[in-house]
């Protein structure tokens, strides 16, 4: 049983790799077309209102991937109640991220990059239908949650391409994430099939444990993000959207590495609390010598100051 485990995580985490190569090398590739079609001034002001967004994009952690999974893999799960219960949470919790910036927005400042965060935090209203994509993280069928996501970037790196060739505007590459996560929520709902009158009953029960539980991976979310979002915002507002532009594109050169950590992370979560204890040891020791070497590889790593020629 343990082995058979382990072979069913390696073959999800062979997936999740493969897809976020695939997603991390199209995003890179398609993200450096766009710079340099862009004006380097625009891009800056396109890449802080990308920053705002992605600290606004936080509010639907207080439903956390982690905490829907677990859920799905309790005995006896409703698992399309689970999903609905998910998608409402992160609909409402998107509507009043909404309304609070619009709001200030129209009523208090309307910067430029404010203004740009506003579509995209419409498209986040497609998110809800990540539910599904936990659905099949929690069973080890990664496969399709990899082909879906990549099916919808394809969209979406497709419009953003031809739109900055045809007219480089910021405006207009604000809605290439809108349009990756329509695609995606298509293909999510295409693959599993939810009656939609299903998605107009409230569980307030599910609502309450999954908000209840997500709290402290929410904070936990926000202080990650500061960490590696932060600096962009700090660097708009101590200089110039042209040295945004430069900083964006060089720190995008190191983030895809991170699908790596992400891969393991998400394969062996839901054998450590599916009540597969016999996996338990082997699968921790494993993990244990993975973050062994990390961290040994990490202190070989020459100093950043060194990269810097300082």
């Amino acid at each position: 049983m343990a082995s058979e485990a382990q072979g069913s995580a390696i073959k999800n985490a062979a997936w999740l790799l493969s897809g976020g190569v695939s997603t991390a090398i199209l995003t890179l590739i398609c993200s450096t077309l766009v710079a340099r079609l862009m004006d380097v001034n625009m891009y800056g002001v396109l890449q802080i209102g990308t920053s705002i967004f992605l600290f606004l994009q936080l509010a639907e952690r207080i439903c956390h991937p982690d905490i829907v999974k677990n859920m799905l893999l309790m005995p006896n799960a409703d698992s399309e109640k689970v999903i609905v219960s998910a998608s409402q949470i992160m609909i409402a919790a998107n509507f009043l991220v909404l309304l609070g910036l619009v709001t200030y927005v129209f009523w208090i400042d309307s910067a430029a990059p404010l203004l740009l965060a506003i579509p995209m935090v419409i498209g986040q209203f497609f998110r809800a239908a990540n539910g599904i994509s936990y659905y099949y993280d929690s069973q080890l069928l990664s496969r399709k949650t990899q082909l879906n996501q990549l099916g919808g970037y394809l969209v979406g790196n497709a419009y953003r391409v031809l739109a900055a060739i045809v007219q480089p505007t910021a405006i207009l590459q604000t809605i290439y994430l809108p349009i990756c996560y329509a695609a995606t929520a298509f293909l999510n709902l295409k693959s599993y099939k939810i009656p939609m009158a299903k998605f107009f009953r409230v569980d307030l029960n599910n609502i309450k444990i999954i908000c209840r539980l997500s709290f402290p991976l929410f904070l936990t979310s926000i202080i990650s993000l500061v960490l590696t979002r932060a600096d962009i915002l700090l660097l708009g507002w101590l200089s110039t959207p042209d040295q945004v532009s430069f900083y964006s594109n060089a720190v995008r050169l190191s983030e895809p590495w991170n699908f790596v950590s992400n891969a393991i992370i998400n394969s062996y979560f839901p054998i450590l609390v599916s009540g597969r204890l016999e996996a338990k040891r082997s699968i921790i020791k494993e993990l244990g010598i993975y973050s062994s070497y990390s961290l040994w590889r990490r202190s070989r790593s020459p100093s950043p100051r060194k990269w810097l020629g300082s």
